[in-house]
């Protein structure tokens, strides 16, 4: 094990030979909004990533097929003893309607779980690896941050794709209010 230096101010013990998947998500009302690379790789080597905002609990987990070729559009999850269609999936066969008016904390941790199953099969990861995440949310749900981070924690170590189980491993988690960009000018 060695120390890795992920900012002047925080280092996290981390293998050298573990891969580190840089995640940014916008939890959009109308398009889950993604852009991702490995840590140390070419700037060209990113992925963007869209999925629909839609996101059910499934009551008959016996219907999700596994699908080792699964991707943004056919993306399921079993997150302990719970299971979720989302996105696309869950629109086309859960027929989910968008409730607009639903905190984004209240799905946020499936979809995250989501992307990050979606670009695990994207790089082609092994099913241990690093994760660090930015989001951002509304500023009336940034009290919510901690319980996100704590319960995205706890999925990550029970979670299974339609490829199968994956444990990815969060190693940082930065999230900050939307359009802090534009106050911040």
């Amino acid at each position: 094990m060695t120390l890795t230096k992920h900012n002047p101010t925080t280092s996290v013990e981390s293998s050298t030979s573990t891969t580190n998947l840089l995640i940014a998500i916008d939890f959009g009302a109308s398009l889950t909004k993604v852009v991702a690379s490995l840590e140390g790789k070419k700037i060209d080597s990113y992925k963007l990533l869209t999925m629909t905002p839609h996101c059910v609990e499934v009551t008959n987990p016996q219907m999700l097929k596994s699908d080792p070729d699964f991707d943004e559009k056919s993306v399921w999850l079993k997150i302990g003893q719970s299971s979720y269609a989302v996105g696309n999936f869950a629109q086309a066969h859960y027929s989910n309607m968008l409730d607009v008016q639903t905190a984004k904390t209240d799905t946020a941790v499936q979809k995250t779980c989501a992307v990050i199953a979606v670009l695990a099969q994207k790089f082609g990861l092994l099913t241990s690896f690093n994760v660090t995440i930015a989001c951002v949310l509304p500023p009336g749900e940034l009290s919510s941050k901690e319980d996100y981070k704590t319960d995205l924690i706890l999925a990550l170590k029970d979670l299974t794709t339609p490829a199968g189980k994956i444990k990815p491993k969060l190693i940082k988690i930065n999230t900050l209010p939307e359009g802090q960009g534009v106050l911040s000018h």
